[in-house]
């Protein structure tokens, strides 16, 4: 059984979780090839051909095409111009290359330009077209307030991407709560399939929870995306440092973003102490310095996406270093961190947040090490790359002609 996958989306120096599935079904009973760009990923002792436009390559047993596309970028047009560099080369290399039959095609929903390549490429492999939803984009975006729906560029990939839906043989979605709103908003009839992103939990051991010692540990390890709203957690501290406590917090921010800046400003401008803003680092580093702290934060904004659950790589990595997380988003079925003991919802509010982690400061240190290894066994139960293969290779099995 072979598989092509279009996923211009890399992580720097790793594969995403997405990725790692990918190359642990090409040990197995799946081979799978692989469409990616290529601006932002370096590459260590891998077989590798150089050509014109692109270079493959042999990465943990799968095949990659990594595609000469243009710098990702801020800029909307720039992004736009990226995606369509990789999507035009893609279609060459898949119609003139790539001789291999594949049994199914996945493209990803972001963009939906890309994912309709992989369409057109499934058309001419005579495969099936699989659309694997990471978000409902470009609804999402509009929910975040990034674009309207009324713009041009909303009508046209929202055409593209009810042309895909209709067009796919079956759909895999990371998100818990999107098949409803696909059935009654797109008359969707085939299957829809939920399945979580994967980790490679059993390799990382973490280390042990960490005692106090009247100073508090808390990490965000993520990006800082301006429709997370992430200074309300600044905002957080602001209210935490004016009033006296037994223990005193010291905050690590690591990644970068939009509102990185902003939140540099509002730390220097407030006199904001224990505050360390920490550069991006590969996965296996953010892991370990995780594992050091006691307490994980996952920062969402309050918009119309939450009725469609979440998909966060960082609540992936907070759970496989067995850390208690405090997740804004306390929609009921949203609720799966305390619905799992392994910490708290909470509202996105300042003060709320602030009260939580006071809250969080007054258990008991048996506890607290009680939340981090209930967060450990729900990476090892529901997040275990062995376990997600065989659900993927049930699925594929199922639909396999």
């Amino acid at each position: 059984m072979n598989l092509a996958i279009f996923t211009p989306h890399e992580d720097k120096n790793n594969f995403t979780n997405r990725n790692l599935l990918y190359s642990y079904w090409s040990q197995k009973q799946i081979k799978s090839t692989l469409y990616v760009s290529n601006f932002n990923y370096k590459i260590n002792k891998s077989k590798k051909l150089k050509y014109f436009f692109f270079e493959k390559e042999i990465h943990k047993g799968v095949e990659i095409y990594r595609i000469f596309s243009t710098p990702f970028s801020k800029s909307n047009i720039l992004r736009f111009l990226s995606y369509s560099v990789f999507s035009i080369l893609s279609l060459i290399i898949f119609f003139f290359i790539d001789k291999k039959k594949y049994s199914f095609v996945i493209g990803e929903s972001v963009p939906p330009m890309c994912s309709f390549i992989a369409y057109l490429c499934s058309l001419k492999n005579n495969s099936q077209f699989v659309y694997q939803i990471r978000d409902p984009w470009p609804l999402s975006i509009v929910y975040y307030g990034l674009m309207s729906k009324n713009s041009l560029a909303f009508i046209f990939f929202e055409k593209i991407n009810r042309f895909l839906i209709k067009k796919s043989n079956f759909i895999i979605s990371a998100l818990p709560y999107l098949e409803k709103h696909y059935k009654k908003n797109y008359n969707y009839k085939k299957k829809i399939y939920y399945l979580r992103n994967p980790a490679e939990v059993e390799k990382f051991k973490p280390k042990k929870y960490p005692s106090i010692n009247g100073k508090i540990k808390i990490v965000f390890a993520g990006g800082f995306t301006p429709s997370f709203k992430i200074i309300n957690f600044f905002e957080a501290i602001k209210n935490l440092q004016k009033e006296k406590r037994v223990f005193t917090y010291s905050y690590y921010f690591i990644g970068n973003g939009v509102d990185l800046e902003k939140c540099k400003r509002f730390t220097i401008s407030n006199d904001l102490k224990d505050v360390y803003f920490l550069k991006s680092r590969s996965k296996k580093e953010v892991l370990y310095f995780i594992s050091k702290c006691h307490l994980c934060i996952a920062v969402v904004s309050k918009n119309k996406n939450c009725q469609f659950g979440y998909n966060l790589n960082k609540i992936i990595d907070y759970t496989v270093c067995g850390r208690p997380i405090l997740f804004t988003n306390n929609l009921k079925k949203n609720c799966f961190v305390e619905d799992n003991k392994m910490g708290f919802n909470t509202s996105p509010s300042p003060a709320i947040i602030s009260s939580k982690l006071i809250f969080f400061s007054n258990l008991s240190f048996k506890k607290k090490k009680m939340m981090a290894a209930n967060a450990r066994s729900f990476a090892m139960n529901e997040l275990n790359i062995n376990v997600l293969y065989k659900k993927y290779f049930k699925i594929f099995s199922e639909n396999y002609n």
